[in-house]
């Protein structure tokens, strides 16, 4: 017997129908729940759709998430690809029971500390430098990046692979995250051995992460950096990122600013 799709997207063009009356008609025709139904707006750079009431509607119709696309622009089209490759990631997770049961238990912990942070900035002090790291790739995730969290040893000097894919091309960015509680900074030799690094596997960036700031040296070397492709962030880049999670979990910010762009926000350089 065929199995059933574990993943449902059901598009919505609105040149042609009305959201209410199309889901009204359509979502009987699925004869089981999945295990992931996704919402999808089409053409939204021809037909703008909300993204508020296209949320609410998805909420109150059991949508797992809404996505609003453009194929001509390319506009949430990352995010989109993000959470079906997450959906599959964690079906797939769900056949090895032992494996399950610590890697959600790990992922909710990390979601958890993101929305902790996001709500009290001051919770960042009492977190472990392994944990930030999971932080960071779970807000990365939420936002639309693919992620890879690299092993906490012998990471080849970053600790998160950021990906995405802007005008039919993937852009790969790594992230090296500094969690020092003793409130060390980073100098010269920690961000030069990671633009090297950027250098080296031809990124098309990299983001450097420091809770504690940096030294005097490094803000002196900001534009040479800049120069490099790499831009550095301080304790306020990792709550925006956490702030921008819970925005996004919730459906109330849906990112409008390419992604690269998002990931350089509010940074020093």
């Amino acid at each position: 017997a065929e199995e059933n799709p574990s993943i449902v997207l059901v598009a919505f063009n609105p040149r042609t129908e009305s959201l209410r009356e199309y889901l009204s008609q359509w979502l009987p025709t699925i004869p089981y729940v999945p295990q992931k139904l996704f919402l999808v707006a089409t053409q939204s750079d021809q037909f703008p759709v909300s993204s508020k009431d296209f949320a609410e509607i998805g909420k109150q119709y059991s949508f797992d998430d809404t996505f609003i696309t453009s194929a001509a622009t390319n506009a949430g089209i990352q995010e989109l690809r993000t959470s079906i490759l997450k959906a599959v990631r964690e079906i797939e997770s769900e056949l090895k029971l032992e494996q399950t049961i610590v890697g959600l238990a790990v992922r909710k912990m990390a979601e958890c500390l993101c929305e902790l942070i996001a709500m009290r900035s001051s919770a960042l002090d009492e977190i472990e430098w392994r944990d930030l790291e999971r932080i960071i790739a779970t807000a990365l995730e939420q936002i639309g990046f693919t992620v890879e969290l690299t092993p906490p040893a012998k990471d080849g000097g970053k600790d998160v692979i950021a990906s995405c894919v802007i005008e039919n091309a993937v852009k790969r960015f790594y992230v090296e995250i500094k969690h020092w509680r003793k409130g060390d900074k980073p100098g010269s030799s920690h961000v030069s051995d990671f633009v090297e690094i950027n250098v080296r596997d031809r990124t098309d960036g990299g983001l450097f992460l420091s809770s504690s700031g940096y030294t005097n040296a490094i803000y002196r070397q900001l534009g040479e950096i800049s120069s490099q492709r790499v831009r550095l962030g301080e304790r306020e880049k990792i709550l925006s990122l956490c702030q921008h999670y819970v925005m996004k979990k919730k459906g109330l910010w849906s990112p409008v600013t390419p992604l690269p762009e998002l990931l350089f926000e509010q940074t020093l350089n």
